[in-house]
């Protein structure tokens, strides 16, 4: 498994969970990664597991790109970023599944903070970690049968998934190099709070993770490769992008839920970043999608 570190981490767009979860589980299978440039990251609520149907690609998790073609499996904790991506003129299909192991493991919410902290987040083979496919099989048999006693097989599931990716552990070390590790705390922070338009000071920031401002904004500028309020608005224009793209949301909404209050001033910054827009680039996305 070809394995690349990029020296920051890329900007994130949060994307709300999945809301038809059947006994705490989501199936989605075939439909084609993009070939596009990945330049942000989403993260889910949800455990994502994957098996890759066809084709090559990568899978960007953190500061690690996961290079993959067909047989490989994939696990991603719920909040950790991640994207893939199909190489050049490849297709590429996977079969996906979402587990709310919240839901699932209501009754152990402390044991599972501590099974998905340090646990593994990775593209794998099956001879890599067989034990850890084996599960993803059976979860992926299972997820589409609804009564009670697959609810309860699919509880046992979950708990013996994280239970052996924590055994394996960050084999990865995905975002613990010394400088990110650091300001690992400010980083999930944003990712949970980005949408308000208040809150996200420097001086606030620096203290959640023990730091004077001016270190913080150094550490934080060398991990990241960004300046913390170029990395906030970044962060806020990806999740706008994806909530244009994919939702029937108005632009008036999109730069509210986005955290701007000034809409003149979304407008502005958006079209200053993606070249046009917000109802250009809509128009466009449809236009496209109509020709296809």
């Amino acid at each position: 498994m070809k394995i690349e570190t990029r020296k920051e981490i890329l900007p994130i767009n949060y994307r709300q969970g999945y809301e038809k979860l059947s006994n705490g589980m989501q199936i989605t299978e075939g439909i084609p990664l993009g070939i596009r440039p990945i330049k942000a990251l989403h993260f889910h609520r949800c455990v994502e597991l994957g098996v890759c149907l066809s084709g090559v690609g990568e899978t960007h998790i953190e500061n690690k790109v996961f290079h993959f073609r067909e047989g490989d499996y994939q696990l991603i904790h719920a909040n950790v970023p991640h994207l893939s991506k199909a190489a050049h003129k490849s297709l590429s299909r996977w079969r996906w599944v979402y587990l709310d192991a919240e839901e699932l493991l209501i009754s152990y919410e402390g044991l599972l903070n501590i099974l998905s902290e340090n646990s593994y987040n990775g593209v794998f083979s099956p001879g890599e970690y067989p034990v850890l496919a084996r599960i993803i099989d059976s979860i992926l048999e299972n997820v589409d049968k609804e009564d009670t006693l697959c609810r309860m097989q699919n509880t046992f599931l979950t708990g013996q998934l994280l239970v052996e990716a924590s055994r394996i552990g960050n084999v990865h070390s995905i975002g613990q190099n010394d400088t990110t590790g650091k300001i690992r705390p400010v980083l999930q922070y944003i990712r949970e709070h980005y949408s308000e338009p208040k809150g996200l000071s420097e001086p606030f920031l620096a203290e959640k993770c023990g730091l004077k401002p001016a270190q913080f904004r150094q550490l934080f500028r060398k991990a990241v490769g960004m300046t913390l309020p170029a990395y906030i608005n970044k962060t806020r224009l990806s999740s706008a992008m994806y909530a244009l793209l994919n939702t029937r949301k108005t632009v008036l909404e999109i730069a509210t839920e986005s955290g701007y209050e000034n809409i003149s001033y979304f407008n502005r910054v958006f079209r200053e970043a993606f070249g046009g827009s917000p109802r250009e680039i809509r128009k466009q996305h449809l236009n496209i999608r109509w020709n296809e």
